[in-house]
Parts: structure tokens; C-alpha cells; sequence
């Protein structure tokens, strides 16, 4: 069933410090794209990576499925800048005039609830949660790092001590007690996401940066337990029950998200997917549709520990749903690599556009994608096979030939 792919990224991200993203993600949301289906972003996308996206997705012309909306000066709200943008507008009811078309926000909020309501477009699952549990703020809440341990506690989900802070000296005590002898700490915004709202080092260290918090409301002072031992679970919520899509193993650079690698079976595998399960189920009795993309500290001693909840699109799930759109790879046959911001030698999009392309016709079923245009020298690519030594294989010549 075609869909109407919705970006609000904007009510998800409350910084202006990562407004950047605003402008970056809309390329890689034009991926998800398939031929049939609408996709509304706030930000224009560059015509060079509009064309190669259509290449990888045998998309038609932009003007048959791309709607940009720009933004309200000052607010943030790509609802409110859809239902002002006049031709925009106008072009999207044109487009959706057909019908058969399913809804599907990036964050699932009453304001697109009421999006879907005015275009005429059907809110069902699993691309958009019941209503009540939309409208009751449950969508909204479980992206919130505090709401989400709080829920966790209640049932028996084992997470980390924290202090939950207000007040920058409240946040300094709490980071001077988690870090004494020259532990590491992390602060979190609890309503930031991909991990740009995150903040470690020693007591000493966060002190100088303390003034950078004082506009949040609440801040988590977490003890730190390294980047490295991060794992992700996703489960799929849909209209008959729960299925769990797999794990994986993150790749983290500065306390954020900077790709994974699919599927992970090591260590707290099972217990991740134990606790996974337990909680998609909870959630699916309270009305609760679409993807959960969990992430959870692996430790070598002490089991597992919830870290967050991503009740959104996600990363994760992007890659699972190249993989098979792109490759025609299902989930249970797809190992994937991907790197949010892989090192270029070159920047130029023709270019390495070319080398993927070469890259994949020397593969059997697989290949890469670039997740975006090159910026800052470095570049998001997902490298997907069939086999883990296919994967390998490939990771290896994306890496030579790019870097």
C-alpha cells in the first residue's frame, strides 16, 4: 500500500544547536521512498542527490512525489508550515486525490493525527498507533529518556542509577557523587535524540560545560559505562501482535549514534530480547503501533541495562527496510553494516556515486547505499549482503574505495 512519508523531525528535536539535521536528514529520508509513495520534508534536497536517489529507488519525477514545505521563521513546526505553504499545500492534495494512501509520520503526535485527519489519509497501524494512545501523549512520552527508565522500573526492566537534575548545581553534585575517583558520567537531555544530547567526562571535565544546560527542563546524571558495549533491539508492533526484527551492535563516537552493524548475537543477546518482548508487549496492549527500537548497555558482569526508547523511525529500522526495498534482502537473511559518517577521500557525489554503483555490480544480491551527500569529508553509507562474509567482503571494498 503506497504511503505519505511524513518528516517532522522538529518536534522530536528541540535544540537549535542540532537544527543542522533539519537540514541533512531530508536526504536521508527521501530513501525510504518507494515507487507510489509521497514524501513531505521541510527542507529543499539538493537536485544531485534528488536524482540519485530516484536511480537507487527507480523513483519517478520529483514533481509525482516530493513535496517540501519550508519552515515557519522562529517555530519549528512542519505541520503548521504544511498547512501555510500554498502551493505546497495544494500540490499534496493533488497528489493524494487518488486515495489508498497510508499516513506515516516520522513521530507519531496529535498534530499528525490532525495532518492525516484534514488530507483525508488513513492513521492505521503499524505505521500510526490508536488514537487514544496517540492523543494521550504515550507516542510522545516513550522518546523520553526519563518517562522510559521510570516505565521500565515499574516492570521489573533493569536500568542504571541516576539522579534526574534540574539546576545546574543540582547536575554538578550529582556528577561530583557518580564520579568520584575519576569515573566517567554522562548527562542526558531527556527529550534529545540520536544521542546529540549527550554529554561525558569526569566531574571535573562536565563542570566546564554545565552553563551549556541551563534551558532544559530535565537533565539524567548517569554513570558512564562505555560506547562500546551498546546493543539495539527492534520490534515491530502491528495490528496482529509483536514481532521481534533482530539486534544489533552500535557503533557510538562522542556518547551519539554513529551506525551499527546487523544482526548481533553476543553477549546479553538473549536477555536483550527477553526484556525487548516483555516491554513491546505491554506497550501493544495500550494501543501502541509501529516500530520500538530499544538501546541497551551489554556489560560483562552485571547483565544488561535499559538505556532508551526510539518509538519512531530509526536507524535500526532504516537499515532493515533499505535492505529489502533496495536488495530485496528480508530481515532474516540481511547482515548489514552501517556508517553513519564514513571518512571520504574525495568528496565529490558523482564520483563516489560511481564507485558504489561499480562496487555493486560485482555483488550478488547486496550492495551499498550513500545515506546522504558528502559533508565535512565524510559521508553515511549502509553496506548490505546476504551472508556475513559477503558482508565483509563488501565492507572492505567500500572502505578501499572510498577512503
Amino acid at each position: 500500500m503506497p504511503r505519505v512519508l511524513f518528516l517532522n523531525l522538529d518536534e522530536l528535536l528541540h535544540d537549535s544547536k542540532v537544527e543542522a539535521l533539519l537540514s541533512y536528514y531530508p536526504q536521508r529520508y527521501l530513501l525510504r521512498a518507494n515507487p507510489g509513495d509521497i514524501v513531505v520534508v521541510p527542507d529543499p534536497v539538493d537536485a544531485d542527490f534528488v536524482a540519485y536517489a530516484r536511480s537507487v529507488k527507480k523513483l519517478a519525477a520529483p514533481e509525482n512525489w516530493l513535496v517540501v514545505t519550508g519552515r515557519n521563521s522562529g517555530a519549528l513546526c512542519s505541520s503548521r508550515s504544511l498547512f501555510e505553504s500554498g502551493a505546497p499545500l495544494a500540490r499534496l492534495k493533488k497528489l493524494v486525490k487518488k486515495g489508498g494512501y497510508v499516513f506515516t509520520p516520522y513521530l507519531q503526535t496529535p498534530k499528525m493525527l490532525d495532518v492525516a485527519q484534514k488530507l483525508g489519509l488513513r492513521p492505521e497501524a503499524p505505521a500510526m498507533s490508536l488514537p487514544d494512545a496517540v492523543n494521550s501523549g504515550l507516542t510522545l512520552a516513550l522518546n523520553n529518556k526519563l518517562y522510559f527508565k521510570r516505565l521500565c522500573r515499574r516492570n521489573g526492566v533493569p536500568v542504571l542509577p541516576d539522579y534526574v537534575c534540574t539546576t545546574p548545581e543540582a547536575i554538578t553534585a550529582a556528577a561530583e557523587k557518580l564520579g568520584r575517583g575519576g569515573r566517567r558520567v554522562i548527562l542526558k537531555k531527556t527529550r534529545a535524540a540520536g544521542g546529540y544530547g549527550n554529554i561525558s567526562g569526569t566531574a571535573a571535565e562536565l563542570a566546564a560545560n554545565i552553563a551549556l544546560w541551563r534551558k532544559w527542563d530535565e537533565v539524567l546524571v548517569e554513570p558512564h559505562l562505555g560506547d562500546e558495549r551498546v546493543v539495539g533491539a527492534l520490534a515491530l508492533l502491528d495490528a496482529d501482535g509483536v514481532k521481534f526484527l533482530g539486534l544489533d551492535r552500535q557503533d557510538c563516537v562522542n556518547d551519539a549514534w554513529n551506525g551499527c552493524e546487523f544482526p548481533y548475537s553476543g553477549r546479553g543477546a538473549a536477555e536483550v530480547k527477553r526484556h525487548t518482548l516483555r516491554l513491546a508487549r505491554l506497550l501493544w496492549k495500550e494501543g501502541l503501533r509501529g516500530e520500538m527500537d530499544l538501546d541497551w548497555f551489554a556489560t560483562p558482569r552485571n547483565g544488561v541495562f535499559a538505556i532508551e526508547c526510539n518509538f519512531r523511525d530509526n536507524g535500526f529500522g532504516y537499515i532493515l527496510e533499505l535492505a529489502r526495498d533496495a536488495f530485496g534482502l528480508p530481515p532474516a537473511r540481511t547482515h548489514a553494516r552501517y556508517w553513519a559518517a564514513l571518512k571520504l577521500g574525495q568528496p565529490s557525489l558523482r564520483l563516489i556515486a560511481e564507485k558504489i554503483s561499480a562496487l555493486n555490480a560485482g555483488t550478488r544480491r547486496g550492495g551499498a547505499i550513500l545515506c546522504g551527500k558528502p559533508k565535512n569529508g565524510r559521508v553515511g553509507v549502509l553496506a548490505a549482503a546476504d551472508s556475513a562474509a559477503a558482508l565483509r567482503r563488501l565492507s572492505r571494498a567500500i572502505i578501499k574505495e572510498l577512503s
